[in-house]
């Protein structure tokens, strides 16, 4: 320990076993939340007087006559401030542990092990527990209503948007941008959604989505707040014996609260706060994010990494994610988008087919908010066709070249010719 150093031990808060989980300390330690340890500070490698004048802890011997006994401390050899009461002092060790790695295993142990499909939430692998997606589209092209609707599909195991579950999923929703109206007309899309089969989603579908779905408006929790709030709705989740499987963040500089092009911010949020969360409760999650400014982007040439970087902010909102989703409106009228499965795409299921992207509409029928997917005739409006003038170009280029290859080889004979006479 350094001279005059501080350290601040705090008391671990009371946490509900999960599956995957530590062992943790079963009962809170009384007394205040934060106690500072302030070392004796030594002179030329000596004691301080005054500790050098204090009888030794225990010791039986009497005070010098005509002295007034020294001072004692509340607790016998607590290294604690003055005001720390004794339960506490007693029960919180005096060296903090170092950190220690968990145990690993052989490349070969790890060959013969099987893999726990229990983990998998979405597509194969896609999502698994313990790990986060991002959903990256510019703002007011329909998101949360994305959002919703996936939740109610993947709250029955039916898939939605070509990513199919690996089961029933229990979804909690917190979102800060959309008002109790608009949330409440998205919502009543449930009873015009269809399962796998194309049959409208029976009474027990709408059972599973009342039971296994719940969605929070919380404009007013960001930063540290928002994670002991939703520490707080896990515990009880466990406790109540129904723990949600997918949290829906809608979206994240909402409560990240801090600039996105900060890689310190995004990594305190995503990796020092987000993911310990997610592997202490067992669950995964779906971030939703805005594109930066989209004038003067042009995305015809983007190969799939390009989609990776899509969102604003820095790059370590790419490279924490483990999957990620790009939207873009790709016709004249803001109707039909094209879905980007830009990370991990080909673990994202086959309905995808091996490919990469897939399009989807807004409903044509008046009043209802839902997506659709795309009919072949919209999609072959939007696909970029190469240009006629390209290909005429290309064509006359060809013609030339075959004319200038035929030209040479007939200088070549009539050369040879005259060579052999």
């Amino acid at each position: 320990m350094r001279e005059g150093g501080v350290l601040a031990l705090l008391t671990p808060r009371l946490i509900s076993e999960s599956r995957k989980t530590e062992a943790r300390w079963n009962h809170p330690v009384p007394g205040p939340e934060t106690v500072m340890y302030r070392p004796t500070a030594s002179v030329n490698g000596q004691s301080p007087p005054q500790a050098a004048a204090q009888p030794a802890v225990g010791s039986s011997s009497p005070p010098p006559a005509g002295t007034s006994p020294p001072p004692q401390p509340a607790v016998a050899s607590s290294p604690f401030s003055t005001g720390t009461s004794p339960p506490l002092a007693q029960s919180l060790p005096a060296v903090v542990p170092a950190p220690k790695f968990t145990a690993g295993h052989s490349l070969s142990s790890l060959s013969r092990m099987l893999i726990d499909q229990d983990d998998t939430l979405l597509g194969d692998r896609f999502l698994c527990r313990g790990g986060g997606l991002f959903l990256i589209a510019p703002s007011g092209m329909g998101k949360s209503t994305v959002t919703i609707q996936a939740a109610a599909l993947w709250s029955c195991g039916e898939p939605a948007f070509g990513i199919s579950p690996r089961g029933p999923l229990r979804i909690l929703i917190i979102q800060a941008e959309d008002d109790q109206g608009d949330v409440i007309e998205m919502s009543q899309m449930i009873h015009r959604l269809e399962d796998r089969n194309g049959n409208k989603l029976s009474k027990r579908h709408l059972d599973m989505i009342d039971n296994d779905t719940r969605l929070i408006h919380c404009p007013d929790l960001f930063r540290e707040r928002v994670f002991d709030a939703l520490r707080t709705e896990l515990t009880e989740a466990i406790d109540n014996g129904q723990p949600w499987d997918l949290i829906i963040i809608n979206p994240y500089t909402s409560y990240l609260a801090r600039d996105a092009k900060d890689p310190d911010e995004a990594a305190w949020f995503l990796r020092q706060n987000l993911t310990p969360l997610l592997i202490e409760f067992d669950a995964g999650t779906l971030i939703v994010h805005h594109t930066a400014k989209t004038t003067f982007q042009n995305t015809d040439k983007f190969k799939l990494w390009d989609w990776m970087y899509w969102g604003a902010g820095c790059a370590e909102i790419s490279n924490w994610a483990r999957a990620i989703i790009a939207v873009k409106p790709v016709s004249d009228d803001m109707t039909v988008f094209k879905f980007v499965a830009a990370k991990r795409g080909r673990r994202i299921g086959d309905d995808w087919q091996n490919a990469f992207e897939r399009y989807y509409c807004h409903c044509s029928i008046p009043g209802v908010i839902r997506w659709d997917e795309a009919t072949a005739a919209q999609i072959a409006e939007v696909k970029p066709r190469p240009a006629q003038g390209s290909l005429l170009i290309r064509l006359l280029l060809l013609n030339k070249f075959r004319y200038s290859m035929r030209n040479s080889c007939r200088q070549s004979f009539k050369k040879s010719r005259l060579r052999a006479t």
